[in-house]
């Protein structure tokens, strides 16, 4: 199979009997298939086309999708892309990516592509974020580590990378072709990079770890390293995170748990100046949580279900809309919802049958 390959639709209809709501498997291959990170979109900004990571080639590639016809296309020929760290051109054009320590952009149509930058020896390349102008993509760089504790569970290492890790780039690279930077240097592991929609200059970013562990997660930065200073000041005890920018390039949206005279979850809302924080008790945890593009609806996948968080008066309930059921036992399986950029469906993976497929759910 090569680039430029097309697929018959796989699509599925169902009626989910939890929540009686229309839900579309949108692929059923053999092979794991799942949507991007969370903090990107996988919707072209005409609304009528999905990408979406593959392996039904034998490698992890990326795919276009009609959404009316259900038609695929190959997008890439790599032999190790990073499958979950994809993110589209805003502008439509390309899709960006790693190809082992590789950064490259395919255009969607042409598929001609470009290098764009690779990552220092002895360092790997995290989830790739990009502004609404299409003017670069900021990413964490990270030493790549040998972690006697790694094993194939998800997260096995995680304390010990947080143990040992010393020095995170939040690195710079313009889609233009010219030099990259290094926008500030962390003496510790950082990632969940995301740079501001309308503001290319300002990236929100994390301290990781175990969310227990870590001290302060939230810390935003200017692109010339300049103005670091927390987004929400954390207490100790705080568990927060799953960060994100609301399209508005104003608002960060984030969940956790507070442990101030209160051990209930939080669904939280923030002002980027760190004004305005409004933090909605809910009953359980949400799970990742997301925005529509106007801001006025928020989802998430908490206790395997995709559900619509309604806050009001310092708590947020929950509206459920399918069960995604997805174990959790690898991170590409993760149901990781987002909605459709006109807000009508929310989009999330799910390995319930066995292997990572991705679905729709009309809101």
């Amino acid at each position: 199979m090569a680039k430029g390959d097309t697929f018959p639709a796989e699509m599925v209809g169902y009626v989910d009997e939890e929540t009686g709501r229309r839900v579309t498997q949108l692929t059923s291959s053999p092979s794991h298939d799942h949507h991007f990170y969370f903090t990107s979109t996988s919707f072209h900004p005409d609304g009528e086309h999905l990408f979406f990571s593959s392996r039904r080639t034998g490698k992890f590639n990326i795919f276009s999708m009609n959404l009316k016809s259900g038609r695929m296309r190959q997008i890439t020929e790599c032999e190790k892309i990073s499958s979950l760290a994809a993110c589209l051109d805003p502008r439509g054009h390309e899709v960006y990516y790693w190809d082992g320590p590789d950064l490259k952009a395919s255009d969607i149509e042409a598929l001609e592509e470009r290098h764009l930058y690779t990552v220092p020896q002895g360092f790997r390349g995290g989830l790739l974020s990009i502004p609404d102008d299409g003017s670069r993509l900021v990413f964490p760089a990270t030493p790549i580590l040998e972690l006697k504790t790694q094993t194939e569970k998800i997260y096995s290492g995680m304390q010990e990378m947080f143990e040992r890790c010393d020095r995170t780039d939040i690195v710079v690279v313009p889609t233009d072709g010219s030099a990259s930077w290094v926008a500030y240097r962390e003496n510790c592991w950082a990632s969940h990079v995301n740079v501001c929609p309308t503001d290319p200059d300002l990236i929100l970013y994390c301290h990781e770890g175990s969310w227990t562990m870590v001290q302060q997660r939230m810390w935003l930065v200017r692109s010339d390293g300049s103005g670091r200073r927390p987004l929400r000041p954390q207490e100790p005890q705080n568990a927060l995170g799953h960060e994100y920018w609301h399209r508005d390039g104003q608002t960060v949206g984030y969940h956790g748990h507070l442990k101030e005279g209160r051990t209930d979850p939080i669904f939280g809302l923030i002002n980027k100046d760190g004004s305005h924080c409004r933090e909605y008790h809910t009953q359980r945890s949400t799970g990742h949580s997301q925005s529509s593009a106007d801001g006025k609806m928020h989802t998430c996948d908490g206790a395997g279900l995709i559900c619509l968080i309604e806050p009001e008066d310092g708590t947020a309930s929950f509206t459920p809309l399918a069960r995604h059921d997805t174990s959790g036992e690898m991170q590409i399986g993760h149901a990781h919802p987002i909605f459709s950029p006109d807000g009508k469906f929310v989009l999330f993976t799910s390995d319930k049958s066995g292997v990572c497929n991705v679905y729709m759910v009309e809101v």
